[in-house]
């Protein structure tokens, strides 16, 4: 049987949840790709335009997974 010290069991337990500063860099990310993407979607062209909606879609995530991550 192996035991775990009290200093292990409470990193296990703390690493869970997301600190202030991952949230605050993870909405800024999703801020710097929402406006990457809405700089490419300017260009009108089909290629800049697809990866455009990839950067749409990949900042909104960021930002409500920075928001609302426990």
């Amino acid at each position: 049987m192996v035991r775990k010290s009290k200093k292990s069991s409470k990193l296990l337990s703390t690493r869970k949840y997301m600190t202030v500063n991952k949230r605050a860099g993870l909405v800024f990310a999703g801020i710097v790709s929402l406006i990457l993407g809405w700089i490419l979607w300017e260009g009108v062209l089909t290629i800049e335009q697809s990866i455009a909606i990839l950067l749409y879609i990949a900042g909104a995530l960021k930002i409500l997974w920075g928001l609302f991550w426990k």
